[in-house]
């Protein structure tokens, strides 16, 4: 079994967002937040099919892995690190999207703020529809090279 600290898949999903509110809260608070964006993501069907055997490991924040599908283990770390630290990113954004905020229409009298706040939930709404697609493709990829039929 292979296994990955939290830490490390932390780290790559802070390279891909920029949140001042995570980076604000003190590292306890960061932590339990990206812990539960992990277990989030990794409750999805179609990232679990991914493994034999997945467990997180709250007490020493470690995930330890099976994959199903094994290429080598350098090569199975990294697609691992990469796909859950997209997935916790959709775990992210989605609440940003679906906030009342940013949904409901601000009646202050200035148009500006109606089409810059509509704006701003259009480029979210883009954002998640290119990382969720890009999860989808990386999982499509991976497994269509281990499909029965293309077995020799």
């Amino acid at each position: 079994m292979a296994s990955i600290e939290y830490e490390d898949i932390y780290s790559y999903f802070l390279g891909y967002v920029t949140d001042l509110n995570i980076m604000n809260l003190d590292e306890d608070d960061a932590y339990t937040l990206m812990s539960e964006y992990l277990h989030k993501a990794l409750s999805k069907t179609y990232l679990r099919r991914l493994f034999s055997a997945a467990t997180l490991d709250d007490d020493e924040e470690m995930f330890t892995f099976v994959m199903s599908d094994k290429v080598d283990d350098d090569s199975d770390e990294a697609f691992v690190l990469d796909i859950l630290s997209k997935a916790m990113v959709v775990e992210w954004l989605q609440p940003q999207v679906k906030s009342k905020i940013n949904t409901q229409m601000l009646l202050t009298g200035k148009e500006q703020n109606y089409y810059s706040q509509a704006n701003h939930l259009s480029e979210l709404r883009g954002l998640l529809e290119d990382i969720t697609l890009d999860v989808r493709n990386m999982i499509k990829d991976r497994t269509s090279f281990y499909n029965s039929y293309l077995d020799s």
